[in-house]
């Protein structure tokens, strides 16, 4: 189904123009749609990674309700997603291959890959918090596991071993050098992985995918932070893993694919100062514990599923050409060695 027949069918009305691809996801797609009330987004939530997508749509639906019921917990008005009925009443619009299309409100704001100045990362970091805040009151088993194995190490290391075994050996200097890395790094993360699963790190319903491309600023000059988007990955989680993934996007302004990846540790401590004032007593002695190692973590847990999507065929993440996931693996690889070499400043600041 293309966009236009998609966005006709919930909408029940024709198009005044062709829906605008919006953002650069790498999974679902992302359209901007004028109609005569305003603006809407509309999204095709992709079934080869969303098995179900309809349990996507359902855990927003929940979280706005209970997004309601918490109004008064968050220290200011925060911007989250809202999902819109289509004419028929439903939030969902089938197609023919398993993906579900949505419609969503627009949120007039304005996306960017680099945090420019502290107060934005601290603005971050208080927006992550109101979150959890809201979040932790939630019953976990309310919300359904849209991705079973997302941000299980496990499950991403025993599909790295098979695809290498699958794959056999790539023996360029980019690839050799990302084996390396990763086994270098496989028993400290196996160890983070570890507490989590013995239950010493702190799990509620979290984002799953708090990066800096998920949140949208003031269209003006002042550059605050408006919204937090893409729920998607919502579901029951670590909220180290959400604090870390903060951290592992904004302490970049290099981005993601960046071949110099850089580290500013100065985002880091405006970003988790402001987000330990808010919510640090949601964190257990093991999650700080392990606090300072938590964007290396994510780091390499990104850079080892981009590396194991290069080997598989490119499955996964979108891609323009074959290499673009090889070269988004090198980058987050050389990003955790940085944040490695950056623990103790980290560690200093906590």
């Amino acid at each position: 189904m293309t966009p236009d027949a998609a966005a006709c069918r919930l909408l029940g009305t024709g198009l005044a123009a062709a829906p605008s691809r919006l953002g650069g996801g790498h999974v679902n797609e992302t359209y901007l749609v004028e109609t005569a009330h305003g603006l809407v987004v509309l999204q095709r939530i992709n079934p080869a990674v969303f098995p179900a997508p309809q349990l996507v749509i359902d855990n927003l639906l929940q979280f706005r309700s209970l997004l309601v019921a918490s109004d008064a917990l968050t220290s200011r008005c925060w911007c989250f997603p809202e999902p819109l009925p289509a004419v028929d009443g439903s939030f969902s619009l089938a197609d023919s291959d398993g993906a579900l299309w949505r419609l969503l409100r627009h949120i007039a704001g304005r996306s960017q890959e680099v945090i420019e100045h502290p107060a934005q990362a601290a603005s971050l970091g208080q927006c992550l918090a109101d979150l959890h805040l809201v979040l932790c009151g939630a019953d976990s088993a309310f919300f359904a596991d849209t991705l079973p194995e997302f941000h299980r190490l496990d499950a991403y290391l025993a599909a790295y071993d098979r695809v290498t075994v699958h794959s056999g050996v790539e023996g360029t200097a980019e690839t050799l050098w990302c084996r390396e890395r990763l086994a270098a790094g496989r028993q400290k993360a196996l160890a983070l992985f570890a507490s989590g699963e013995a239950g010493q790190l702190c799990r509620q319903v979290v984002h799953g995918d708090p990066k800096v491309a998920n949140y949208l600023f003031a269209p003006d000059d002042s550059g605050e932070v408006l919204a937090l988007i893409d729920f998607d990955t919502l579901k029951p989680g670590l909220l180290l893993h959400d604090v870390g993934d903060c951290l592992r996007s904004l302490a970049n302004p290099a981005g993601e694919s960046s071949s110099v990846p850089c580290l500013r540790s100065d985002l880091c401590h405006s970003m988790l100062d402001s987000y330990l004032a808010v919510a640090g007593h949601l964190l257990t002695p093991a999650d700080r514990l392990w606090l300072p190692d938590a964007p290396w973590y994510m780091s390499y847990e990104l850079g080892l599923r981009f590396f194991s999507d290069h080997l598989a065929g490119d499955r996964y993440f979108r891609v323009e050409s074959h290499g673009d996931n090889l070269r988004r693996a090198r980058s987050q690889l050389l990003l955790a060695d940085l944040f490695a070499s950056a623990r103790a400043e980290l560690a200093a600041g906590l």
